[in-house]
């Protein structure tokens, strides 16, 4: 696991760093959904439980995944379409795609098909519950 590289100290501040995330009444993606933060909005550390930290923003308080959180404030020049935030998800820019797909060597139909899927969350914990995969049984 990598390291975080900024504070997480309660009373900092941190910044979205995704489109947008769920902040949650406990640590944990099943637990139920309280607000939604976007990109670029600050939010206050209260508390961290491992990858999980629970933040302040405005008069919402909840639980979000660290990863989606940044020590700067991430900006845009302008608003991103679609394709820009899919290419940037996968670590690519569209110049870099471009070259990749003129060689022919990447075909990203199937990760776009999977990245339109949308499961609500009671759907997978009944899964993961039905599957016996929970705690590794």
């Amino acid at each position: 696991m990598a390291a975080l590289c900024f504070s997480q100290t309660a009373g900092s501040t941190l910044y979205v760093a995704v489109k947008s995330a769920e902040l949650r009444n406990s640590p944990g993606s099943f637990a139920g959904v309280v607000a939604t933060i976007s990109l670029g909005d600050a939010v206050t550390v209260v508390e961290t439980r491992g990858n999980w930290i629970q933040v302040r923003a405005g008069n919402q308080t909840g639980w979000t995944q660290s990863s989606g959180l940044r020590a700067r404030r991430v900006v845009s020049s302008g608003p991103a379409t679609a394709a820009e935030v899919s290419l940037a998800g996968k670590g690519f820019n569209s110049q870099v795609e471009s070259e990749y797909r003129r060689e022919g060597a990447l075909n990203y139909a199937a990760v776009d098909s999977m990245e339109q899927l949308s499961i609500p969350g009671t759907e997978l914990l009944d899964f993961i519950n039905e599957g016996r995969l929970a705690r590794g049984q």
